[in-house]
């Protein structure tokens, strides 16, 4: 008879015991056209269904050396570089079950427990790519999408945590660190949302709730800056302006609160202070509006009401 012939085994087996016998990779396993042996495939691949070759295991699986199938990596996790196994997401990242890789979330959400999805942050905190939701510092507020902190505009304030910017209230002003409102210092007002306090001008006091200035009543006066008007000293009266106190003139008083100066009468002179009038002593006169009194020339003297001389009648002298 003639030569025996050899023959190469397909793909997926190999020689057995038996001369010109094959026999299947047992699963598992694989092996190319006229391997002597079956092998076990590489990690993150598996034997191809006619178990000869390798393929390699999909987008988000994962298979350890010798595996016959592959599988998709648990939520919260990606495969390795090899894909041999999965490795947990770092702590700011996600990923759903089978994910080729882990994610960040959108701006405003973190992820959850399982880092198997994302949460949205609460009202008054933000997120940025991080593991945890944070509170904007006082005189922040989280933007609109919650991916950051938005300083409170000239006006505005914002307590720790807070989700809007809001003004103070009449007659106070944000604080430096914008975290509350401080009210305005006696003598000064600011209105809803102003940034500043400003001084009320001379003649003028804040109203009670500090929004705005009002004159002084008649009679009183205040420089810039006074929380309250005052009456002026005796032997003076307001400005026009209300705004200083003027000394009565020559002649004339005003006592205390006074709104004008007056004149003393005829026989009468200012006291030293200017507050009232007092009368001349005998035998001196003073005319109406005169700043002191005087003495008769000579042959006349003081009308019985002081206020001017009058000759001595016949036979009389002074």
């Amino acid at each position: 008879s003639g030569a025996q012939q050899c023959s190469t085994c397909d793909g997926g087996s190999v020689p057995g015991n038996t001369s010109g016998s094959c026999v299947k990779c047992t699963q598992g396993r694989y092996a190319s056209p006229g391997d002597i042996a079956c092998s076990i495939c590489p990690a993150g691949s598996i034997p191809a269904a006619q178990n000869n070759s390798c393929v390699a295991c999909g987008s988000g699986e994962y298979a350890g050396a010798g595996a016959s199938q592959c599988f998709a990596c648990p939520a919260g996790s990606e495969p390795t570089g090899n894909k041999s196994t999965c490795k947990a997401c770092t702590a700011a990242k996600y990923a759903t079950a089978g994910s080729a890789q882990c994610a960040t979330c959108s701006a405003g959400s973190v992820p959850n427990g399982d880092q198997s999805g994302c949460v949205s942050c609460l009202q008054g905190k933000y997120a940025s790519g991080g593991p945890d939701c944070l509170t904007c510092s006082p005189g922040s507020v989280p933007s609109a999408e919650q991916s950051g902190c938005v300083l409170c505009q000239p006006g505005q304030y914002a307590v720790a945590g807070a989700t809007v910017r809001s003004p103070c209230s009449n007659g106070c002003v944000p604080s430096a660190d914008l975290s509350g409102c401080t009210s305005c210092s006696p003598g000064r007002f600011a209105v809803s949302g102003w940034a500043q306090c400003s001084t009320c001008s001379g003649g003028t006091v804040p109203t009670p709730d500090g929004s705005r200035c009002i004159q002084c009543e008649h009679g009183k006066h205040s420089v810039p800056g006074d929380a309250a008007c005052s009456i002026c000293p005796v032997g003076s009266i307001p400005s026009s302006q209300n705004n200083s106190c003027i000394a009565c003139g020559p002649g004339a008083y005003a006592a205390t609160g006074a709104s004008q100066c007056s004149t003393c009468a005829g026989g009468t002179v200012p006291t030293s202070n200017r507050s009232a009038c007092q009368a001349c002593e005998a035998a001196r006169y003073a005319a109406p509006g005169s700043s002191q009194c005087l003495t008769c020339s000579a042959g006349s003297a003081p009308h019985s009401n002081r206020s001017v001389c009058i000759p001595c009648l016949a036979g009389r002298f002074a």
